[in-house]
């Protein structure tokens, strides 16, 4: 399971570069994407939602700053693992399944404190339906890439 999140968050935060085009600015482009993705995923939970005016001006300030934490959380631990392969040796092997830990834990963490900020905002049920919105935008993602590039999505290209 925690395989899959990790990948699926890999596959999120790379989503512009599987798109990027050769000779194309990766960042710019990556950039772009990402602003596209954002705007659909804000529509999409916001339909979800059935947010009322007053409850999205609350809400998605405290969204966006729960999503910025998540990626800050993610980039401190992926940023760590991207090239090392945590198989090298086994005390690589045990610093990467501690350090996994740590982030599931901190990501736990923050999940619950943003949850009880969101509950001030939202019903309960709006709550557990903004888990169920993100899980289907996620795998809304997965299908539409998988559709565009069966063969698995082309090499990035960055400069990590």
């Amino acid at each position: 399971m925690n395989k899959l999140i990790l990948t699926t968050l890999i596959f999120l935060m790379g989503l512009g570069s599987a798109f990027a085009q050769p000779g194309d600015d990766d960042r710019g482009r990556r950039k772009d994407r990402f602003k596209e993705i954002q705007a659909i995923k804000v529509g999409y939970i916001t339909k979800q939602l059935k947010l009322t005016a007053d409850q999205a001006k609350d809400f998605w300030p405290i969204y966006d700053e729960y999503e910025q934490k998540r990626r800050q959380l993610f980039h401190k631990f992926a940023d760590k693992y991207h090239d090392d392969h945590p198989n090298s040796s086994p005390r690589d092997a045990r610093a990467y399944i501690d350090a996994n830990i740590s982030f599931q834990e901190e990501k736990l963490e923050l999940m619950k404190i943003y949850t009880a900020k969101l509950k001030k905002v939202l019903s309960d049920q709006q709550v557990a339906d903004l888990y169920l919105a993100e899980r289907e935008f996620k795998e809304m993602l997965l299908r539409r890439l998988h559709r565009d590039h069966p063969d698995g999505p082309p090499p990035h290209r960055g400069n990590r």
